[in-house]
């Protein structure tokens, strides 16, 4: 909100506020222009390669389940080539279980340690919820120039490139949330 001590002019507060809104209109505009003038001289711009569009459809030499095949088996090749991702996950699950099994100690079964329960279980839903997510979202953005390349030279079908990317990390979502569950259980109740 302005006040009068930032009036500069001599005027009412109505005309400064005017003569700001038509200032900050007019730059808005001039930019819009300079932006429209910039596409109109250089519309090559205006295409993106991560844009993909085919009309005519895509005719696979191989069937639905052998992609699926191909792809869960390269995506298997690729989970057990990176060690590194997997003791991380590994070191994430332990840390997270210690670090809520100390909070949570041993609770009573009274009011307030139920109450203590359901917050250690919330934490520990949230927290699966974040790891899988973060795994699906870094495992989708540091593939897509590859998925991108092989998909527009026609090798495989989208959906198959999900479920295979889903089923190979299965064993991800089913053991380390078992461990992270398990060791929780036992030190909070």
């Amino acid at each position: 909100m302005f006040t009068t001590d930032q009036c500069k002019c001599n005027c009412f507060f109505n005309e400064h506020y005017l003569i700001l809104w038509s200032f900050f209109q007019r730059i808005c505009h001039e930019f819009k222009e300079r932006e429209n003038n910039e596409l109109k001289e250089n519309p090559e711009e205006l295409s993106t390669d991560m844009i993909i569009q085919k009309s005519e459809s895509i005719i696979y030499k191989a069937s639905w389940m052998e992609q699926f095949h191909a792809l869960l088996w390269r995506s298997f090749l690729s989970n057990i080539r990176e060690p590194m991702i997997t003791r991380i996950k590994f070191s994430q699950t332990l840390t997270v279980a210690l670090l809520l099994g100390i909070v949570y100690w041993r609770q009573q079964l009274d009011q307030k340690g139920i109450m203590n329960i359901n917050g250690a279980i919330f934490i520990l839903i949230i927290n699966l919820t974040f790891m899988n997510v973060f795994s699906v979202i870094n495992t989708f953005c540091s593939e897509l120039p590859i998925f991108l390349r092989e998909y527009n030279n026609g090798m495989y079908r989208v959906d198959v490139y999900f479920l295979a990317k889903m089923f190979s990390e299965l064993p991800y979502q089913i053991i380390f949330p078992t461990i992270l569950v398990a060791l929780l259980y036992y030190m909070v109740i």
